[in-house]
């Protein structure tokens, strides 16, 4: 499981086996066998003997910001062949290698916009989602054509244009009183956003956690451009799962009217509440049973498992295949 801190001053310590919490008066404990990751929302302490304890687990200790995204992260210090896997992941970030994993990654988010689109347009008497979704397939197929002397620019281009499109036509399915109709991060421009901007955060989080325990280095991207404490590989990674674990997500949220007023402040900025709604429904999408390429699994397992094998590509020239994720 993941143990979710999310109240001001709580406390956590280690008693025996077990993870003890107390926040407000209130106090919890759970066994350190059942935990994987334990994430910190507010201003909390944590005892030093359970630090050492979540090491010796194995367990990912993660400071979150208040936009989802991790400020900092205690981890175990041995993760196996580090180095050959990075050795590997610097000669790809400079050849031909790195620009098609990141081609059939930007590729497969493309597929991935264009079959949600499509899924939404079979519960909606709006015809013209159908003729969209055709479109956007249309921008996979030119990034599939684009070849490494046309460069990153070519193709965050493409990128782009596809995800503009996309939001855009998002406009005709949301609530006007939830989306503006535009993609907005920092700040948002409507409650939308808001959760998108956090539930991305999230995912944000086990990408990096799934790339640092498969030896990848964080940092040293080959589309996103390198820039300080930018964790530029997340972010060449993260592309292909966005549509199909947060996006679904967050726009079941907004037609079902699962937003509430009080999710936000008046900067469109969450709540406490809604983190707290913010992160169990992510941690509950990502955990969903789901059948993937024909296997019952989980998209945090997946997520693992498509990180690994981006990894074994890198070291041992292995077939990379980004996740195409299609709604039945």
């Amino acid at each position: 499981m993941e143990l979710v801190i999310n109240g001001y001053g709580a406390c956590v310590r280690k008693k025996g086996n077990r993870f003890v919490i107390e926040c407000d008066g209130d106090k919890k404990e759970i066994s350190s066998e059942d935990v994987d990751q334990i994430i910190i929302c507010d201003s909390a302490m944590l005892s030093t003997s359970a630090l050492a304890c979540a090491s010796e687990k194995g367990i990912d200790v993660v400071v979150m910001t208040n936009y989802g995204k991790p400020r900092c992260r205690v981890i175990p210090t041995d993760f196996g062949k580090v180095s050959e896997v990075r050795r590997c992941q610097l000669i790809a970030s400079q050849s031909e290698e790195g620009f098609e994993i990141c081609r059939s990654i930007i590729s497969a988010k493309i597929t991935n916009i264009s079959n949600l689109v499509f899924a939404l347009s079979k519960t909606r008497e709006n015809e013209n989602l159908s003729y969209y979704s055709g479109i956007i397939k249309e921008y996979s197929r030119e990034a599939e054509e684009l070849s490494y002397k046309d460069g990153y620019e070519k193709l965050r281009g493409v990128e782009g244009a596809a995800s503009s499109h996309y939001f855009s036509v998002l406009g005709n399915i949301l609530p006007k009183n939830y989306y503006q109709g535009r993609r907005s991060q920092h700040p948002a421009a409507d409650i939308f956003n808001s959760y998108l901007n956090y539930c991305y955060g999230i995912l944000y989080n086990e990408v990096e956690r799934a790339c640092i325990y498969a030896g990848l280095d964080p940092w040293n991207g080959f589309m996103h451009a390198d820039r300080a404490g930018r964790k530029s590989f997340v972010y060449d990674c993260i592309e292909q799962f966005r549509q199909p674990v947060i996006d679904r997500l967050v726009i079941t949220m907004a037609v079902r009217g699962r937003f509430s007023p009080d999710d936000t402040d008046k900067s469109f900025l969450l709540t406490n509440s809604g983190r707290r709604k913010a992160a169990g429904e992510t941690i509950a999408r990502l955990d969903e049973d789901k059948l993937i390429s024909g296997e019952k699994t989980t998209f945090r397992k997946e997520i693992q498992k498509n990180i690994r094998s981006l990894a074994r590509s890198l070291t041992e020239n292995r077939e990379y295949n980004p996740l195409i994720y299609d709604w039945k």
